[in-house]
């Protein structure tokens, strides 16, 4: 029943249009937006107070936000024929960052956030990295079997490996060693355990230390990266200035805490330049230090 469920919406997958997909995100936003109300107020909410815009405003930007999301979420399904996709829609912005770090020698850490068309950079993942380097994706494990086997199928729909984030440092740090390039979703919210609170659009946040633990435990270039929509319907690839790992000086806590810093950074000047693409009603500051 899984399989056939799986194999039933890559195909679909293989027939949607990015037009089709356009049209029914913005449907499921408006649906959403309607019906959703707590977390609709939640998103207006954290755009007034995060983004420090009048009310007015912020309800503008999460109502845009909601149709953005969804939209994002659908993207999914045009990971199989991402790679006909984004090649007659791509423009890539600091190429020469993704080509230096792709060109090295060297195990790379991929961050991205819910930001964007977020599902299809599996898609310029395929595209740009070697065919002889091992590519992860690390993704939280659904509670629904068969959904999860869903999106497994679609998003290694291009010979990406999928690892479940509860078990992934082992296999991470392998495939690392090997010089294999790990991408990970660092902009949610997280446990305690699990969390360095650094400050994110002026409050503190529990940011993931995992991927900047696995990266320097295996001495990664880090970068993080971005797939932005432009009204015309064009995508745009950011990426960032990578950071070496293996010239970070401190403590092995403090070298962490300078990576998970990089990448906070980074996340909240593309949050601060895209909010209607982000996903804001997300508890994101739920998980509080211990002193509050």
């Amino acid at each position: 029943m899984t399989s056939i469920a799986a194999k039933s919406v890559l195909k679909l997958g293989e027939i949607i249009t990015s037009r089709q997909i356009e049209a029914l995100g913005r449907g499921l936003g408006s649906l959403f937006w309607l019906t959703l109300k707590s977390r609709r107020e939640l998103a207006i909410e954290n755009i007034h107070k995060r983004l420090d815009v009048p009310k007015e405003k912020a309800v503008v930007i999460a109502k845009e936000s909601f149709s953005s999301n969804c939209q994002s979420f659908l993207e999914i399904l045009l990971n199989p024929t991402a790679k006909k996709e984004l090649k007659e829609r791509l423009i890539i912005d600091n190429a020469h960052y993704l080509a230096e770090a792709i060109a090295a020698e060297r195990p790379v850490v991929g961050i991205t956030a819910h930001l964007g068309a977020w599902e299809l950079l599996t898609g310029c993942l395929s595209i740009y990295a070697p065919a002889d380097r091992e590519q992860l994706v690390v993704m939280r494990k659904q509670k629904n079997k068969t959904l999860q086997n869903i999106i497994c199928s679609l998003r290694g729909a291009n010979n990406i490996r999928i690892v479940e984030h509860r078990n992934a440092v082992r296999p991470i740090l392998k495939a690392l060693k090997n010089n294999a390039i790990a991408c990970f979703l660092a902009d949610h919210n997280c446990s305690r355990s699990e969390a360095i609170f650094l400050p994110f659009l002026g409050k503190l946040a529990a940011v993931n230390r995992g991927p900047a633990l696995l990266a320097t435990r295996a001495n990664a270039l880090v970068l993080t990266v971005f797939l932005t929509r432009q009204p015309d319907g064009r995508l745009v690839f950011h990426c960032h200035k990578p950071i070496d790992t293996a010239k970070l000086e401190g403590t092995t806590e403090e070298r962490i805490r300078l990576v998970a810093e990089y990448y906070t950074k980074n996340i909240e000047e593309f949050v601060r330049k895209y909010p209607e693409q982000w996903f804001w009603m997300h508890k994101r500051w739920k998980t509080r230090p211990e002193h509050e």
